[in-house]
């Protein structure tokens, strides 16, 4: 398994013991680019390390449209024996709005808020953390008008070597509209913001977002709209 994940949690950990003044947040926060190279460098090696006549499975624990490109060209180089295998979500109705279009939907939306709230301990998205909102809005940010089928299909180079398969992450049972609160907030906020530029988010944005989600607290949270679909052990 590589994932980005914890090879920046691992890096922190490293800055952090050889300059103890600074904060784990404060060495999370310089340590982008350095993961980056890491992470890529920890998927050649596996890759590179793959056992002949075996199945070699590599988790990729990363979510990163933007990058597929470089993904497809590592993992399907070999065309008779490698596969790339995307999990998705499995949205009933994709959220669009004037002309935003997201790969997900409300209901996907509010669930992972609900969940990214109450989850503690996490590198990333940690509920405890009050920047953990902007995180969050920036990455979904990156999949604005994304279509990874299309992404796919148009590219007859890599389409044999790779398989989508949808995943059930949240509960798409609720059939919910798409109310002036949201609306409001999608092209207020979302259609303008530059993803992962926090300082901005927050100089600009601050009370919008607040408002929103707090909304959304006071709507949702505790009132049964979440169902846990993860996988029990």
């Amino acid at each position: 398994m590589v994932s980005s994940d914890q090879i920046r949690a691992d890096l922190s950990h490293e800055m952090q013991k050889n300059k103890p003044e600074m904060t784990f947040k404060q060495c999370f926060d310089k340590l982008g680019k350095e993961t980056a190279k890491q992470f890529d460098k920890q998927i050649k090696s596996a890759i590179d390390s793959k056992e002949d006549n075996k199945i070699n499975i590599i988790l990729v624990d990363k979510n990163y449209p933007q990058g597929i490109d470089k993904f497809l060209k590592l993992f399907c180089k070999d065309k008779s024996s490698q596969y790339f295998v995307v999990f998705i979500p499995n949205i009933t109705k994709p959220l669009s709005i004037e002309n935003l279009w997201f790969p997900f939907s409300l209901n996907y939306f509010i669930q992972c808020y609900l969940r990214l709230k109450n989850r503690h301990g996490h590198e990333v998205l940690n509920g405890e953390d009050e920047q953990s909102k902007y995180v969050y809005i920036s990455f979904l940010k990156l999949f604005q008008n994304f279509d990874f089928h299309q992404k796919v299909s148009n590219d007859p180079e890599f389409a044999e070597n790779v398989f989508l398969q949808k995943i059930d992450f949240t509960d798409e049972s609720k059939d919910m509209e798409i109310d002036p609160e949201t609306e409001k907030f999608f092209t207020k906020v979302m259609k303008k913001i530059r993803a992962f530029d926090m300082e901005k988010i927050k100089k600009y944005n601050e009370n919008d977002i607040n408002t929103y989600f707090k909304g959304l607290d006071d709507n949702y949270d505790g009132k049964n709209f979440f169902k846990d679909t993860r996988e029990k052990n």
